[in-house]
């Protein structure tokens, strides 16, 4: 599955065994309104030790996801569920918000050419010598 656009919630309706891997954003909750599923987080370390850790949500029962990353959701049975994403604006949002912002300052940069201030002007001196058409 791609990683998830914006903030807008996610419906996933899954069969019977049915394992979907999620990418969510820390703080995302998921809400089991039908069935129950088992969610697998990714592998951690604790005390030297990997460990695997899951958690069962039952029907009409929510979890806070407190860590973002890639989750599996197992079906026990046939299963609908709702990933709500953490409150404020997505991670994807605000990447494209600042990759947006970036290119429009660089694309006015361009435009304007930088004025020089009186300090910063050649001397005559400094400037190279018209020819005239006889080269003296």
């Amino acid at each position: 599955m791609n990683a998830r656009q914006g903030s807008a919630p996610m419906t996933l309706v899954l069969a019977a065994g049915q394992v979907q891997r999620v990418l969510v954003e820390a703080g995302s909750m998921i809400m089991v309104t039908q069935g129950a599923l088992t969610v697998r987080f990714p592998f951690a370390w604790l005390a030297e030790n990997v460990v695997a850790c899951e958690t069962q949500v039952r029907a009409d029962e929510a979890r806070c996801l407190e860590q973002g990353g890639w989750i599996d959701l197992v079906a026990s049975g046939s299963v609908e569920a709702l990933l709500l994403p953490p409150d404020g604006v997505g991670l994807w949002t605000r990447v494209g918000q600042r990759v947006g912002q970036m290119l429009r300052e660089a694309q006015a940069s361009v435009r304007q050419p930088q004025q020089r201030s009186p300090s910063q002007q050649p001397e005559r001196s400094q400037l190279p010598q018209q020819l005239g058409p006889s080269g003296c």
